[in-house]
């Protein structure tokens, strides 16, 4: 359980700016909007702009007049700052999975510490030949098997839905 939140912890501190950043854009790419990264100069005008689509359409506008009178290595360190900062920008999404499988695995593990701890106390206690009456007749036990079917069935449902999003995605993408 550790390493699952140490790296769903790594993945949020690979997005740009935070977790809050993170549910934006994931929300954004998995609405069909597309993302825009602009890297500005000192000066403040955008001297690169990507703008990106959940179904791989991606388009990057150049200032003509930077690009023709700025230094090649500025150009160069310019370049790969603002595509690592596209790289960045689509953590988002992958933080937030990593999120969703880090919850449905606390809620699978919850309902099956509050399904076993109990039913353990109450089986120790009663003689061998009840033990099958104790364990139907514990409520708790069935609550717990539900939180963890429960957590099954939100993950199933949750991936349907983000595959759902990147085919409605996908399905509006016209190449040129």
């Amino acid at each position: 359980m550790a390493a699952w939140f140490d790296a769903t912890v790594a993945d949020f501190q690979a997005v740009r700016a935070g977790w809050r950043q993170a549910w934006s854009e994931a929300r954004r790419i998995a609405a069909g909007r597309p993302m825009v990264v602009a890297t500005r100069g000192p000066d403040g005008i955008s001297q690169l702009r990507s703008r990106l689509s959940i179904g791989g359409h991606a388009e990057t506008h150049i200032l003509r007049s930077w690009f023709t009178s700025a230094d090649p290595q500025d150009i160069a360190a310019r370049v790969a700052q603002h595509f690592e900062t596209v790289r960045r920008s689509f953590g988002g999404l992958g933080a937030l999975l990593a999120l969703q499988r880090l919850l449905q695995r606390l809620i699978v593990l919850a309902g099956g510490l509050i399904a076993a701890l109990p039913s353990l106390v109450r089986l120790v206690r009663a003689p061998p030949r009840s033990w099958l009456d104790v364990l139907l007749a514990h409520p708790w036990l069935w609550l717990g098997l539900g939180m963890m079917l429960a957590g099954v069935v939100l993950r199933i449902v949750l991936r349907w839905t983000v595959r759902l999003a990147f085919r409605r995605a996908l399905g509006r993408f016209v190449p040129s």
